[in-house]
């Protein structure tokens, strides 16, 4: 008799026809405690009646039982109804009230139901077309587009206000934008389904439950996740995080993890957490690091990294005076590319035409691409001329293998497209190769890419123009930014000259004046011994 147990519908929509199942009363004080007393009893009622069907094995008995809840449930909607719709049944009151005394009961009645049908068109609501569907979606005689929790489980809220234990593997699709914005605060930004059922798994279990999903990893420090981040956290709901291995479900590119929340009573100060690699097999016996909640509370943004060896680096990336990149200098994004058609491989001397930049950026060196052309207002965006003509940085978007990130120094005219991120208009008290030879340490990648699991995928590891705009610049006066400035001249000198790419040992020249960037880098943010064998073991891995 399990099978009453097992429900079907779109449990993220609990609203049936205008009228949500699962609201508390709005309705004044009056009616309210009125129908408390009611719809207690029928709760009370439909508990017996389940229990009853639960333990019943005569066919024909079960039948009239299955009969008895639709009933009892049609009752407590009907009660719900009037809950929510009490301007409607005023109206339904007033029509009947208007004909109540009229003499003939068959003109009486015709009147009666011509006026509740112009109600029905003008309001689109017909009470008996809903108590039909209902009635169908309750005896699973159609799919239900919707699911009632505190109506369909009312003995589990009555007795426990809410599931002990939530399991799931929720789709993960983007919803439309603003799609259930009214009913899941959380998914502003993000649009997730998957966000959405965690909501509504928080909704659903009582406070000493718990719930355990399996979802990506974005939310861990997705810009669009904030929010979410930062309920769990002040909340203390985090018990225990698993990230899986890259592939561990077939034909789905995901990085996926294991959350496991608590209900409000537990208050977690302390999170287990284990991260398997990338093409690990998973395992039963792993060991877990234990991370304290407040380490993630720290971060403005509320980001939850999973390396336990980042902590004392990421206070120390945090206690030198900085400041946020996006206060001193523009970031934006280059364009769409332009059609094949909208290339031009000849020069005019035109000033409607500007290059465009078909190369690729890595570390200190830009390799260039065909030459062309084209034609500025017919690239897409409306991007500002100024980005294409000014003195730059061009940070790539996507990661290295190596997990390193990749800046060079761009002072030419030319469009780019928009997995390049330029860095521009920077303020005159920091230099441009200053910045170059920080966001090109070994160290900064380090810390930006162990801090954001996107920067960790297997699949297009990558930063966000939001992740940019968010690194931490060290406000060194002018004469402090003069070595880096240095080192960064004599490797440009080098990567721009015309055989470096066949040459190893300007290669090599290259390689050992980054090591004296870095030298530089891990003195200023007082690194010891220990943590600079960390972050150097990360470059070699």
């Amino acid at each position: 008799n399990l099978d009453y147990k097992i429900m079907q519908g779109n449990s993220l929509i609990s609203e049936f026809m205008g009228i949500d199942l699962d609201k508390n009363k709005e309705s004044d004080e009056t009616i309210q405690l009125s129908f408390t007393d009611e719809i207690k009893e029928l709760y009370d009622r439909l508990k017996i009646k389940k229990d009853e069907l639960l333990n019943q094995s005569d066919v024909g008995r079960k039948k009239v039982l299955k009969n008895e809840i639709e009933d009892l449930i049609i009752k407590i909607f009907e009660i719900k109804l009037q809950e929510q719709k009490s301007d409607y049944f005023k109206k339904i009151r007033k029509i009947e009230e208007k004909w109540e005394r009229h003499p003939v009961k068959e003109q009486r009645e015709k009147e009666i139901n011509r006026e509740k049908n112009i109600l029905f068109r003008k309001t689109r609501f017909n009470l008996d077309e809903v108590e039909k569907q209902l009635r169908q979606y309750t005896s699973n005689q159609k799919i239900r587009p919707f699911f009632p929790w505190k109506l369909y489980f009312s003995e589990i809220f009555q007795e426990k206000d809410g599931f002990d234990v939530v399991i799931a593997n929720p789709p993960y699709i983007v919803l439309p934008k603003n799609y259930f914005d009214k009913t899941y605060r959380f998914l502003k930004g993000n649009n997730n389904t998957y966000v959405a059922f965690l909501e509504s798994a928080l909704k659903h279990i009582n406070d000493s439950g718990v719930t355990s999903y399996i979802i990506p990893t974005t939310w861990l420090a997705g810009n669009n996740f904030k929010d979410l981040r930062k309920y769990f956290l002040s909340n203390k709901l985090v018990q225990q995080i698993i990230q899986l291995p890259y592939d561990i479900f077939e034909k789905a590119y995901v990085d996926n993890l294991i959350l496991i929340l608590t209900g409000l009573k537990f208050k977690n100060e302390q999170v287990s957490i284990f991260k398997f690699k990338i093409k690990d097999d998973v395992r039963n016996n792993i060991k877990y690091d234990i991370f304290f909640l407040n380490e993630w509370m720290k971060d403005p943004e509320y980001v939850i990294y999973l390396n336990k060896k980042l902590i004392q680096i990421l206070s120390k990336y945090r206690n030198v005076k900085s400041i946020k990149l996006r206060n001193i200098a523009d970031i934006q994004r280059g364009t769409l590319p332009p059609k094949q058609n909208e290339l031009h491989n000849y020069s005019k001397n035109n000033k409607q035409f500007i290059p465009w930049f078909d190369g690729q950026v890595y570390r200190y060196f830009i390799k260039e691409g065909n030459s062309f052309n084209v034609i500025y207002k017919n690239l897409k965006e409306n991007k500002p001329l100024e980005l294409f003509t000014c003195e730059k940085l061009f940070g790539r978007q996507l990661i290295s293998r190596k997990f390193r990130m990749q800046f060079s120094y761009f002072n030419k005219t030319a469009a780019f497209k928009k997995n390049l991120y330029a860095i521009y208009n920077l303020q005159k008290r920091f230099r441009y190769f200053y910045i170059l030879a920080l966001l090109n340490s070994t160290f900064y990648s380090y810390v930006q890419v162990n801090k954001n699991t996107s920067g960790q995928r297997d699949d297009y590891p990558s930063f966000s123009l939001y992740d940019y705009r968010n690194f931490l610049i060290p406000d060194l006066p002018i004469k402090e930014q003069t070595p880096y400035i240095n080192f960064v001249i004599k490797i440009l000198h080098l990567t721009q000259s015309e055989n470096y790419l066949q040459n190893t040992q300007k290669q090599t020249k290259v390689k050992n004046l980054e090591e004296e960037i870095d030298q530089l880098i891990y003195k200023l943010y007082n690194l010891t011994p220990e943590e600079i064998e960390i972050v150097e073991g990360f470059k070699n891995k």
